[in-house]
């Protein structure tokens, strides 16, 4: 998807980082809680191919002049269709004073232009089902020390099956089963999928995903 256009500086104030995303197969950041909250979701989305923070810069127009805006994070699905977010909090968003507006306008025509979607993304995307499954996944995903060659063998024999129960593949839903995160690790990877959109329980069925290669 490319890099970003605008480095982020963490010698600031706020909720600055960065982590390796598998996914992209580099170092992304992020400048806020709910950046990182978004990168999560789409980290662990399985339709999403890539994604990338300040991923682009244009202008808008404000009282008479002309601003730079370089929107948050633009991300891509297996039907190559992209989506373009900017995040706020709910607080900067009723407090606008007109400023945003312009920025969100500029974007939506821009989007527009490419068949591309806007989105605005708050607080509330740590609310959401699908951040709550991405919490849950996440530190399987990023686990260092998930055997890949033990976590390999666990998806050819649901791949092979053409899937299977989380209880024929688990002993014991916990961390203390090494079948049970290498699953979540497969899962979050987006190699497997589960039935039931975030429910890891005994019944719930388990089978390869194969949107974009598996």
């Amino acid at each position: 998807m490319g890099n970003p256009v605008r480095k982020i500086p963490h010698r600031t104030r706020g909720v600055r980082g960065y982590f390796f995303s598998l996914k992209n197969d580099r170092r992304v950041d992020y400048e806020s809680l709910n950046e990182q909250s978004l990168m999560k979701v789409l980290e662990t989305t399985p339709d999403i191919v890539s994604y990338c923070e300040q991923p682009l810069r244009l202008d808008f127009r404000w009282k008479g002049r002309m601003y730079p805006y370089t929107p948050d994070v633009l991300s891509t699905d297996i039907a190559s269709c992209s989506t373009l977010y900017e995040v706020k909090p709910e607080e900067v968003l009723k407090n606008d004073d007109g400023r945003l507006a312009a920025k969100f306008d500029a974007a939506r025509e821009y989007c527009l232009e490419r068949g591309w979607i806007f989105k605005v993304v708050t607080e509330a995307v740590r609310k959401s089902p699908e951040y709550h499954r991405a919490d849950l996944l996440w530190p399987h995903l990023m686990n260092p020390n998930i055997d890949e060659n033990y976590a390999e063998t666990i998806f050819r024999r649901v791949s092979d099956a053409g899937g299977v129960r989380l209880a024929d593949v688990v002993e014991k839903i916990n961390w203390a089963d090494p079948s049970y995160c290498a699953l979540l690790h497969l899962i979050g990877k987006g190699r497997l999928i589960e039935s039931s959109f975030g429910v890891f329980d005994s019944n719930t069925d388990i089978r390869a995903f194969t949107g974009h290669g598996g």
